[in-house]
């Protein structure tokens, strides 16, 4: 083989690795990109629920006893202001869920939403989800608690056959966020944030989360003696 036909040998097969090279080469590129999600967040589309007075037909004493008896039973602590004082003070703690509305959390999965589509409410008391993180995919437990304080005052004008019970809330809502670990174990709490607001207003998170009162708590003293 003179040099000449050696030389276009050679060629040929430089051509040919580089043939079969090219898509492995290509591929290794535009191979799996780095990872990225967010989350949009949707405030309550409700506003806060304010409290209204509530007309009873019964004696204030009874009525009292009834609705304190009836707060114990769904695991309230409860008790009276003081002796001949027609106000009782309910504690609550535990699932925000029925109480308050803090809207909904989706994901965002490199730009577009995730598919299956993965978003929750954000009154939850617990979720587990996960960021991505220098292309690790690092697992979060996100928790709510809720502590409230619910005043339930009768009166009773001397001329009306009816009480009139007036019920106001105190929400306390704790937001903490924890990192997963293998096995599903969470670390300690990374971040806590404490706010507190009342019936009627809104509650809002320094990053953005806000919640309002659904007004079940307020309506939890009278709902046994409310007419269907």
């Amino acid at each position: 083989m003179t040099g000449t036909h050696r030389a276009l040998a050679a060629a040929l097969v430089l051509a040919a690795v580089l043939t079969e090279a090219a898509p492995a080469a290509v591929a290794a590129q535009v191979a799996d990109p780095e990872q990225r999600n967010s989350f949009v967040y949707e405030p309550p589309n409700r506003r806060p629920q304010d409290t209204r007075p509530q007309q009873l037909a019964a004696p204030a004493d009874w009525l009292l006893e009834r609705m304190a008896e009836h707060l114990r039973e769904l695991g309230m602590q409860v008790k009276r202001t003081g002796p001949g004082d027609h106000t009782l003070v309910a504690l609550y703690s535990g699932d925000p869920r029925e109480f308050v509305d803090c809207g909904l959390v989706r994901m965002i999965l490199n730009g577009e939403r995730s598919q299956p589509v993965q978003q929750y409410s954000a009154n939850r008391p617990e979720t587990r989800t996960y960021r991505f993180f220098r292309g690790r995919r690092i697992g979060l437990l996100r928790e709510m608690r809720l502590d409230a304080l619910v005043a339930i005052e009768v009166s009773q004008d001397a001329a009306d056959t009816d009480v009139r019970v007036t019920t106001k809330a105190i929400y306390v809502l704790s937001k903490m966020i924890s990192r997963i670990y293998k096995g599903g174990e969470a670390g300690p709490v990374l971040e806590r944030e404490v706010i507190s607001f009342v019936s009627g207003e809104v509650g809002r998170f320094q990053k953005g989360t806000s919640c309002v009162a659904t007004g079940r708590l307020e309506d939890l003293p009278v709902l046994p003696f409310k007419k269907p």
